[in-house]
């Protein structure tokens, strides 16, 4: 399978696989440990004119401590923990088969976000994109946003909630 990038954030070619295995109780059991949700923005880019448009989407896992023995603190070991499962889930959770979209997994800055939708708790966040395969600079499409409810199809599998 092709992969960019490297280890942690990768961009996969998932158009060599066919099939959905299904949802593995191990992930299920993360989303409800991890409390994992989602959130989707738009991703921008630059049109033909160099005007801002959107061009994909930009799917944000976000997970917290499982049990902590402190405090969340950026980059700690359990904030690495808790990276690694939504990992696992958006790695799981990418549409196969043959698409004219691309997906990228954006790496572990061990930075803490927080937000009034969760009560402004400290959460690690993982960032998919969903943008053309071909030229980035054409709007969203069909494919784009199909490809979001595949994926969005497959968090709610999992257990995982829409923020």
């Amino acid at each position: 399978m092709p992969v960019h990038l490297g280890a942690k954030g990768v961009g996969v070619d998932r158009t060599e696989l066919t099939e959905r295995e299904p949802a593995p109780d191990d992930l299920k059991q993360l989303v409800k440990d991890y409390k994992v949700s989602w959130a989707v923005y738009p991703e921008w880019g630059p049109d033909e004119r160099w005007e801002s448009q959107k061009v994909g989407y930009d799917l944000e896992l976000v997970g917290t401590h499982f049990q902590p023995q402190h405090a969340p603190s950026p980059g700690c070991p359990e904030c690495s923990e808790v990276y690694d499962a939504l990992h696992r889930i958006g790695e799981w959770i990418l549409p196969k088969g043959e698409h004219a979209t691309r997906y990228q997994i954006d790496r572990f800055d061990g930075r803490l976000a927080t937000s009034p939708r969760h009560g402004f708790r400290q959460e690690v966040t993982l960032t998919i994109r969903i943008v053309h395969r071909g030229d980035y600079r054409r709007p969203i499409d069909e494919c784009e946003s199909t490809c979001l409810l595949d994926l969005e199809r497959n968090l709610s599998a999992l257990g995982a909630r829409r923020a």
